[in-house]
């Protein structure tokens, strides 16, 4: 695909997005209760990949009854880990993974999509279409990420000093505990 075109198809994206307004309340469940967790992130950087796998065995502390999976962005260009292809609660998607008109055609992701979630991380300090199309679509009270990566989704932002992918995962943590240490 060109690179125009894919700048052209960029740019209907954010159009769309736009367009799909998504109302949620702030009710979720406490971290002992908690079933089901979906993070999702951009596996092209290596700190990524590193910060997400503390935050999973951070989270399974927190919420030891959830199950994690997580869905990741990856590039054509970007390789991955054997280690990490061989994880079943890791589901990769490319641009291939949807329409023109951003439809996801990935069907094991529309899969994970359809169910409920108790709340979703988005893992990622810059804005990232595919991934915000993706969030947008996920049912689930609260939607945890930071505050470059906002394309309107998130009803919980966080705001770090710098960022650093590892003090976004202290700070994920620190804020959903700090929820409900009151109660």
């Amino acid at each position: 695909m060109s690179l125009l075109f894919e700048n052209i198809r960029i740019r209907i994206g954010h159009y769309l997005n736009k367009q799909k307004e998504v109302r949620t309340t702030l009710q979720t469940a406490r971290p002992a209760d908690c079933r089901r967790i979906i993070i999702l992130s951009d596996q092209s950087d290596n700190a990524v990949q590193k910060a997400v796998t503390s935050l999973k065995s951070q989270l399974k502390v927190v919420c030891p009854r959830a199950s994690v999976v997580q869905i990741s962005y990856c590039s054509k260009q970007a390789r991955i880990d054997n280690t990490r292809i061989s994880d079943h609660n890791i589901e990769y998607i490319n641009n291939d993974d949807f329409t023109f008109f951003f439809r996801m055609k990935n069907e094991a992701v529309k899969k994970y999509i359809s169910e409920d979630y108790d709340f979703v991380v988005l893992f990622t300090n810059h804005k990232h279409i595919y991934l915000d199309f993706v969030l947008k679509y996920i049912k689930s009270p609260l939607k945890i990420g930071h505050k470059n990566a906002d394309g309107g989704s998130l009803n919980f932002v966080i705001d770090t000093e710098s960022d650093d992918v590892a003090e976004l995962s202290n700070a994920i943590i620190g804020c959903y505990s700090m929820m409900f240490s009151k109660n």
